[in-house]
């Protein structure tokens, strides 16, 4: 949802983008998007809606679209979308584990290839990506994609939370209810 508007946005698995107005509850824009992805992400900074589709993902900017200059992007599963206030980058990590990270204008700086995907998090005091994959959690070098520390867990990580107050990132694991 566009937090400064009164929309909300939709995808269906047949292919189509819908934009609802709030207000009247009616349908007001319609698109249809080529192997479109179930998950879609709000660019606070651009005021654009961002998805992927058709091996790559995409840029909604005033009913205009373009293609992000990335190509090779799975959208048949879960994306993760992550962006840093602090650094004005955005990542997101596809269905067949590859994370993209991009900078301010959308130029791809980095791809890499982890095999799998999970939730992504920021911690906002030093800007690195923190991921569970693998059966790890893992803090990612936002600048270079490379992985700083890895720990061991017994079980995926289903989800990873940011605590601004703390300034700490809990990775939630239900195999074994453990919290890192």
């Amino acid at each position: 949802q566009n937090p400064s508007d009164n929309i909300i946005w939709l995808t269906t698995q047949s292919g189509t983008l819908y934009q609802i107005d709030t207000q009247s509850m009616d349908i007001s824009s319609t698109y249809s998007v080529s192997g479109l992805g179930e998950d879609i992400f709000f660019h606070p900074l651009r005021k654009s809606l961002l998805g992927s589709g058709g091996g790559s993902f995409f840029e909604l900017k005033g009913g205009t679209f373009s293609t992000v200059s990335a190509t090779g992007v799975s959208s048949s599963g879960r994306i993760y979308f992550n962006y840093s206030r602090e650094t004005e980058e955005l990542s997101a990590f596809d269905s067949s584990g590859n994370l993209f990270n991009f900078s301010d204008d959308l130029t791809l700086v980095w791809r890499k290839n982890f095999s799998k995907n999970g939730p992504l998090s920021t911690n906002n005091l030093d800007t690195n990506l923190y991921s569970g994959i693998l059966n790890k959690a893992n803090i990612i070098d936002r600048s270079s994609g490379q992985i700083r520390i890895s720990v061991p867990l017994s079980g995926d990580i289903t989800n990873n939370i940011y605590n601004p107050q703390r300034g700490t990132i809990l990775f939630l694991s239900p195999f074994k209810g453990q919290i890192l």
